[in-house]
C-alpha cells in the first residue's frame, strides 16, 4: 500500500517507542510489484538453502508461500482482482495499461492516470517472475502454481509491450532522467526474459534508445542532467540501469556507467558525514527512502559488474551513517542487530512473534553538514519506495554475496545453483 496517511498515538505492543501507522489503504502499481519482487528474492534464498537452514526456520515452507502470495498479488492486479472483471491495478480487460491507485475498501480508482515508474517496476517483479516460474524453483513444482508459467510469460511480455508503446523514450527522458535509469533496469530484466526473439529484439531496440536520451542528458564530467532533486540518487540508478540493461547482447553501456557512477563516488561523496551529497555544492543533504535505493543501487552495480575499489567500504560508511546514524532506517531486525554498534536502533513492532521479521525505513531524512546533524523530517512508512530500498539492500548486503546469487542482475538468479 502507499504510504500511510495519519499516524496514531496508541503503541504498539512490545514496542514503546513506535506509534501505529495508519494506513492509506491505497494500492499502486509499484507498491504490489517491489513488495513481492522482495518476497520472490526471499523465496530463492530460501529455497536454494533449505541444506543449512536451520529446521524452526521452516524454509519449505517460507518458500512456497512467498512465492504463492506473488501469484495472488498477480492475480489480483492483473487478471481478476478488479471490481469490473479485470485487474484491479489495470485500466481495462482488454489491455496491461496501469492505473496508479486502487483502493480495494470502495472498491475504487483513485488514480487512473498510466505512469511509467508503475510500468517499469510492475514490468521488472514479472521479469523475475518468469525466472521463478521457469527456472525449478520450489515454490512453482510443489505445489502445483496457481498461475501457470505460460500465463506469467504472457503477463511479462504484454507490460513490457504496454510499457514501449505508451511511453517513447523521449517521454521517459521529459519526466526525469532518473526514470531513464529505472526502465532501463527493468528493460534488461525483461529481454533476459523475453518471450520470443522478436521481443528479445524489440527489448534491445527501446534499452538502447533510452541509453541514447542517457547520453543526451550526460555532461562532459559524468554528471547526468535532469535527474531528481537529489543529485547522487540519479546517478546511482542510470548507471545501474544501463549495468543491467547491458545484459542483453546488443547494449553496451558499460562504459557510459562507470562515467556515471565514477561522478556519484568522486564528487558527490562526502568522506567525512559518510553519505553522498544531493548536490556538488549543497550544504544540506535531503535523502528519501528512493534516494537512497537509486545510490544503493549505483553502489551495487559499480561493485558486482566494474569492480570499482572501495565501493564496498563507501556502501558500509553509508549505511551505518545514512541508515543507523541519520535514521532512515527506524528499526532493524533483530538477528542483525548489534549493542556493540556505533549506532544501534530499537527493535520492530511485533509481527506474529515477539519483534517484527524485517527492517522500517522512514520515508525521509536529512544532513546539515554545518552542524553535523541528522534530522528525520518525514518519519511516514511509504510502502512503494520503502520496498524498493529494501530490494536494493537485498541485492547488495550480506544476501549478495555467496549467498544470495545473482547480485540482482537480470538473468543471474533464474535456476537454483544447484541445478
Amino acid at each position: 500500500m502507499n504510504r500511510p496517511l495519519s499516524r496514531s498515538n496508541k503503541k504498539t505492543p512490545g514496542c514503546a517507542n513506535q506509534p501505529l501507522l495508519i494506513s492509506s489503504g491505497v494500492v499502486s502499481p509499484s507498491s504490489l510489484a517491489w513488495t513481492h519482487l522482495k518476497g520472490v528474492t526471499w523465496a530463492k534464498n530460501f529455497e536454494a538453502h533449505f541444506a543449512i537452514l536451520p529446521a524452526a526456520l521452516a524454509a519449505e515452507f517460507r518458500s512456497e508461500l512467498l512465492s504463492t502470495l506473488a501469484q495472488i498479488g498477480i492475480n489480483a492486479g492483473l487478471i481478476a482482482g478488479g471490481p469490473e472483471e479485470n485487474g484491479s491495478l489495470t485500466a481495462d480487460g482488454d489491455s496491461l495499461q496501469l492505473i496508479s491507485g486502487f483502493r480495494p475498501g470502495g472498491p475504487e480508482v483513485v488514480d487512473p492516470t498510466p505512469r511509467v515508474h508503475h510500468h517499469s517496476a510492475m514490468l521488472w517483479f514479472l521479469s523475475e517472475m518468469v525466472g521463478l516460474s521457469q527456472g525449478g524453483w520450489f515454490g512453482y513444482e510443489n505445489p502445483e502454481p496457481l498461475i501457470p508459467a505460460g500465463k506469467i510469460q504472457q503477463l511479462a511480455d504484454g507490460m513490457f509491450q504496454s510499457t514501449a508503446s505508451q511511453f517513447s523514450p523521449a517521454d521517459v527522458a521529459s519526466q526525469s532522467t532518473r526514470q531513464l535509469g529505472q526502465t532501463l533496469g527493468a528493460v534488461g530484466w525483461y529481454g533476459t526474459h523475453a518471450g520470443s526473439d522478436r521481443l528479445q529484439s524489440n527489448a534491445v531496440e527501446y534499452a538502447n534508445e533510452l541509453a541514447d536520451r542517457v547520453d543526451s542528458n550526460l555532461d562532459g564530467n559524468g554528471m547526468v542532467e535532469n535527474g531528481a532533486v537529489n543529485q547522487a540518487a540519479t546517478q546511482g540508478i542510470v548507471g545501474q540501469g544501463l549495468l543491467w540493461a547491458s545484459e542483453l547482447d546488443g547494449v553496451d553501456r558499460s562504459d557510459t556507467a562507470e562515467t556515471v557512477l565514477g561522478y556519484m563516488l568522486d564528487e558527490l561523496w562526502d568522506s567525512d558525514a559518510g553519505t553522498f551529497k544531493s548536490g556538488a555544492s549543497a550544504s544540506t543533504y535531503a535523502i528519501t527512502a528512493r534516494d537512497a535505493g537509486d545510490i544503493t543501487g549505483g553502489l551495487n552495480a559499480a561493485d558486482a559488474v566494474l569492480e570499482m575499489n572501495g565501493v564496498k567500504d563507501t556502501f558500509a560508511q553509508f549505511f551505518n551513517q545514512t541508515f543507523n546514524r541519520g535514521r532512515l532506517q527506524r528499526a532493524e531486525r533483530p538477528q542483525s542487530r548489534s549493542e556493540d554498534a556505533e549506532y544501534t536502533l530499537p527493535l520492530p513492532p511485533e509481527a506474529g512473534g515477539e519483534y517484527g521479521q524485517a527492517a522500517v525505513y522512514n520515508a525521509a531524512v536529512e544532513y546539515d553538514s554545518s552542524a553535523d546533524e541528522w534530522t528525520v523530517t518525514d518519519d511516514r512508512f511509504d510502502t512503494e519506495w520503502s520496498l524498493y530500498l529494501a530490494n536494493q539492500d537485498i541485492w547488495i548486503g550480506q544476501w549478495g554475496g555467496d549467498f544470495y546469487q545473482g547480485r540482482g542482475r537480470p538473468g543471474h538468479s533464474d535456476s537454483p545453483p544447484d541445478s
